[in-house]
């Protein structure tokens, strides 16, 4: 498999892994920079992450514009994604979640920008960590 194709199948993989041990609710989302194109990056439709499937999965700008002007509902938080792949070279995949226990616990780890959530803030930087899905060594956790 090439390159593009992993990483969007790491995309589906990532959503799916992480619904499945409870990390993300049916609100939270995984992305992954585009392999060769450092200025995009690949998220799925607006869907639950236990439901996303290989062709849910639209690459974006970092203005968060769809490539290709795919019309199918976007997530709103898309920006964000953006933003950090813009602010962070070197962050590979960033993941949207709305655990609050997760957000806690990955706090003591590397930081790397804020972490918040709708109604509370925990900490002045967001934490980053490593993981082991496939071309996305470094992860980013809002």
């Amino acid at each position: 498999m090439d390159t593009l194709g992993q990483a969007a199948r790491d995309v589906v993989i990532g959503n799916r892994i992480l619904a499945h041990e409870g990390v993300v609710d049916a609100y939270g989302h995984v992305s992954v920079r585009h392999p060769r194109e450092p200025g995009r990056y690949f998220l799925s439709r607006s869907r639950a992450p236990e439901l996303v499937e290989l062709g849910d999965v639209i690459e974006y700008d970092l203005a968060g514009n769809a490539v290709g002007g795919d019309a199918r509902a976007p997530y709103l938080e898309r920006f964000i994604h953006g933003a950090i792949y813009e602010a962070r070279p070197d962050v590979q995949a960033v993941v949207h979640a709305h655990a609050e226990a997760v957000l806690r616990s990955r706090s003591r780890r590397r930081r790397c920008g804020r972490s918040c959530t709708w109604r509370a803030s925990f900490g002045a930087r967001l934490p980053c960590g490593t993981s082991g899905i496939g071309s996305a060594p470094r992860i980013c956790w809002w």
